[in-house]
C-alpha cells in the first residue's frame, strides 16, 4: 500500500492490514487524539524530503511490528511510538528519526541501519526507550555530534551496542543494570552518569584498534 499524506480530522484508530509505504505526512487536525495500529505489518517511511509524523503510533499492548526509513533526510516522529523493530534501509545515504520534544520512541526489539555511519535516532528533547527482554541489537547511530539523543532509557539487561561509532547521549539511565558495547562502540554521555551497581560488558576483539567505551563530558 503507498500513500503520500493522512490527515486525522477525528479521534478514530486506523489500524493497517497490510505493510504501508508513507512518502508524506501524517497529521491531526482539532486537537485530536487518534492512533495508527499495525496487524503484524510494517510501516515504511520513503520519502524524498523531510517527513513529520504527528499522530500516536501503536501502545504498549498492540506495537507497530516494524518501522523503517529509506528516507535520506529527517523523519521526525512527533508523537509517541511502540514499536517491535526499527530499520533504516537506506544503504547509500542513511537516515535520521528525529524524537520530537517530550516524547518517546519504545522499541523492544532490534534498530538496524545498512548504513551505521549515516543513520541516527536523535532529538535533543526526545526519549529513546529499550524496554524489551530478550537480545536487542543496535546497530545504528544514538544521538550524532550535531544533534544528539537527550535521554537513552536501557531497561533490559540484553542490549548490545554494535555499531562500531560514536553516540551522542545528553542522560544514560542503565535501569537495567547492564549494557554490552561491541568494538568500536562508543557512548559519549553529556551529563553525570551513575554507574553504581551497574555491569559494563566490552566485547573487543584483535581486528580494530578502536576500543568500545563509555565516555562523560560532564564536569
Amino acid at each position: 500500500l503507498n500513500i503520500n499524506n493522512i490527515n486525522f480530522d477525528n479521534s478514530k484508530n486506523l489500524t493497517l492490514n497490510v505493510d504501508a509505504n508513507i512518502s508524506g505526512n501524517i497529521t491531526e487536525s482539532n486537537s485530536v487524539s487518534a492512533k495508527i495500529f499495525s496487524n503484524n505489518n510494517n510501516i515504511t517511511f520513503n520519502g524524498s524530503s523531510s517527513q513529520n509524523i504527528a499522530v500516536l503510533m501503536g501502545d504498549e499492548n498492540n506495537r507497530i511490528k516494524q518501522i523503517s526509513s529509506s528516507n535520506s533526510d529527517n523523519v521526525t516522529l512527533a508523537k509517541n511510538v511502540f514499536v517491535e523493530d526499527v530499520a533504516f534501509t537506506n544503504e547509500s545515504s542513511g537516515g535520521k528519526l528525529l524524537i520530537a520534544s517530550g516524547f518517546k520512541l519504545d522499541v523492544i526489539g532490534n534498530i538496524t541501519a545498512l548504513n551505521p555511519a549515516s543513520s541516527f535516532i536523535a532529538g535533543t528533547d526526545g526519549t529513546l526507550d529499550l524496554t524489551g527482554s530478550g537480545i536487542q541489537n543496535i546497530t545504528a547511530g544514538l544521538g550524532d555530534n550535531s544533534e544528539s539523543l537527550n535521554n537513552l532509557n536501557i531497561n533490559n539487561n540484553n542490549v548490545v551496542i554494535n555499531n562500531g561509532i560514536t553516540s551522542y547521549i545528553d542522560n544514560l539511565n542503565l535501569n537495567s543494570g547492564s549494557i554490552t558495547l561491541n568494538s568500536g562502540s562508543i557512548i559519549d554521555v553529556k551529563n553525570s552518569l551513575d554507574l553504581q551497581s551497574k555491569t559494563i560488558n566490552y566485547a573487543i576483539t584483535s581486528t580494530t584498534s578502536n576500543v568500545a567505551k563509555i565516555t562523560s563530558t560532564s564536569s
